[in-house]
């Protein structure tokens, strides 16, 4: 579940649940190509700073 991540842009960006979740979708198909081309995990925590300004530990939320 993405709750957390939806929550926290939701809040700091001010945006709406819609907004937040286009934005989960964008990175989820980023999150894709990098898996599908054998990237690495700090690949994907460049992509969650990079998308969200977040920690990396939010990563765990998209790979369970």
């Amino acid at each position: 579940m993405v709750d957390s991540v939806r929550k926290v842009i939701m809040q700091r960006d001010d945006i709406s649940c819609e907004e937040a979740e286009e934005r989960i979708e964008q990175f989820r198909i980023g999150m894709d190509g990098i898996l599908n081309r054998g990237g690495s995990l700090e690949d994907l925590e460049d992509l969650m700073s990079n998308e969200f300004g977040l920690e990396p530990d939010y990563i765990e939320e998209f790979l369970l």
